[in-house]
């Protein structure tokens, strides 16, 4: 029996043409979201994301204790911002472990984006948004 791996993708942008007072309507930051930055951390009336997941199975034997268990690595890139302002991407690279729960998904893992940003994380729950 072969090893499987698991590739996901997901895009989005969007944008809204009014300078309104109040929020911004986009952000991004946290995991899936540009997981090496703090949440929220880009904000604007515009955005664009790309994130590319790839999963493995770490043991066949679900007796193990790491059985249901997936190594997870990816790549995003992206950006929140306000009219006017410079489009250019972010990028990250994330790593961890990955597991459906009767609580949800839980993953542990860790980010490093392009200029050094380092995140370490644990989430219980919807993890791909």
């Amino acid at each position: 029996m072969g090893s499987s791996y698991t590739l996901l993708t997901a895009s989005s942008g969007g944008a809204a043409f009014n300078d309104g007072i109040g929020l911004p309507p986009f952000v991004l930051g946290g995991p899936t979201r540009l997981a090496a930055l703090a949440r929220n951390q880009l904000a604007g009336n515009h955005y664009y994301f790309n994130g590319l997941y790839m999963m493995r199975p770490i043991s066949r034997d679900g007796r193990s204790w790491l059985g249901g268990f997936r190594a997870m690595i990816g790549h995003e890139v992206g950006n929140a911002f306000a009219s006017g302002a410079t489009a250019r991407p972010f990028s990250d690279g994330v790593a961890g472990l990955i597991r459906q729960t009767p609580a949800g998904v839980v993953f542990a893992g860790a980010s490093v984006g392009e200029r050094g940003e380092k995140k370490v994380y644990v989430t219980v729950g919807r993890f791909f948004y």
